[in-house]
């Protein structure tokens, strides 16, 4: 990616896409050079996904100069392996036994086609992005305890400090840089609330994937009750996931695992861990009743809402809370959950 940027009077260029002085590209508001995101309407003044680029010239009045600028990527936000699942339509919902009111009606679902991340994110790809972005990150004391962390005016992540399972990432200082503690790097991030999530996303060039699209490449077409297929999470001896089988360690984890643990649990698109683990956010607002309304292509979820979808369950869930099609919800401010992302 070589943008080519016109100057036209001596000024720092600062970005991966170069505003001259910080000026807002949307509404022209001329923002403080130390920012990387606009106060007044909240567009991003760098290119979320790729590492700063600087150089200054100077140039005297009617002198013009094209400068071509290659953009690197932030380790975090390349490498990503992604899962490829064509256009088309799937049955979402379910009325078997196990399934909840809000998984009803069964209907028909048209998705363009689309690319889900293979893996949950983890922590140490989570870890990257908040030291990418410490510079915008803020601190509060969390009323559990521990610190909760802010970016551009949200909640979105909770570093608890107690020692406890789920302490996966620390601070180092008063949030001068992170780190994953030793043996977490490669669990799914636990502690993101969906602010959080869609930063993250967004920082990525990506974004959260829908509920739809997460529904789809869990099961596929057939309409399957758990990513592998209809079976039990334990059967001839196997273990398909990392959930609660009734004794927490039976699976080989007491809690959370490393992604891709259970290869044999993998979906029909080859998405890892869409079952147990950690519950996922996704993009939409839940509506109890949404499916009753619901667009037959591409539903983005109810316009409005006071709780965003979660999907797949997790090392604590039993075999109901882990199929394809049961459907939970949590405050966007919740932390205790974790995310995949999506792309065209």
């Amino acid at each position: 990616m070589k943008p080519q940027i016109l100057i036209a009077l001596g000024i720092l260029l600062i970005g991966a896409v170069a505003f001259a002085n910080k000026v807002c590209p949307s509404c022209k508001y001329d923002e403080d050079d130390n920012l990387n995101y606009c106060t007044k309407c909240g567009t991003a003044l760098v290119k979320s996904g790729y590492k700063t680029w600087q150089n200054t010239i100077t140039i005297v009045a009617g002198q013009t100069e094209t400068i071509n600028a290659t953009l690197e990527k932030e380790s975090g936000s390349s490498d990503i392996e992604w899962c490829y699942v064509p256009a088309g339509w799937f049955r979402m919902g379910s009325t078997d036994s196990d399934a909840d009111d809000d998984e009803e009606p069964e209907h028909m679902v048209y998705l363009d086609a689309y690319y889900i991340s293979k893996y949950k994110v983890t922590n140490a790809r989570f870890c990257v992005f908040l030291n990418a972005v410490k510079s915008s990150i803020t601190t509060k004391a969390a009323s559990e305890g521990g610190i909760d962390l802010y970016y551009r005016g949200n909640f979105i992540y909770w570093i608890a400090m107690d020692g406890e399972w789920y302490d996966r990432i620390e601070m180092v200082g008063d949030a001068s840089s992170f780190k994953v503690k030793n043996g977490y790097g490669d669990h799914p991030v636990i502690e993101a609330t969906w602010y959080g999530a869609k930063a993250f996303a967004e920082w990525a060039g990506c974004r959260l994937p829908t509920e739809a699209e997460w529904e789809k490449a869990a099961r596929g077409t057939d309409g399957r009750k758990y990513p592998w297929g209809n079976h039990d999470p334990y059967y001839n001896g196997r273990y398909y996931a990392n959930y609660n089988p009734g004794d927490y360690s039976e699976d080989g984890y007491s809690r959370t695992s490393p992604v891709g643990s259970y290869p044999q649990g993998v979906s029909p698109y080859g998405c890892m861990d869409m079952a147990g683990n950690v519950c996922e956010w996704c993009a939409d607002w839940y509506g109890a009743n949404y499916y009753s309304s619901s667009s037959e292509h591409n539903p983005e979820g109810p316009s409005s809402g006071s709780s965003r979808v979660k999907r797949g369950g997790s090392w604590y869930a039993d075999a109901r809370l882990i199929r394809c099609a049961d459907r939970s919800y949590s405050p966007p401010c919740c932390s205790r959950l974790g995310f995949r992302l999506s792309r065209d």
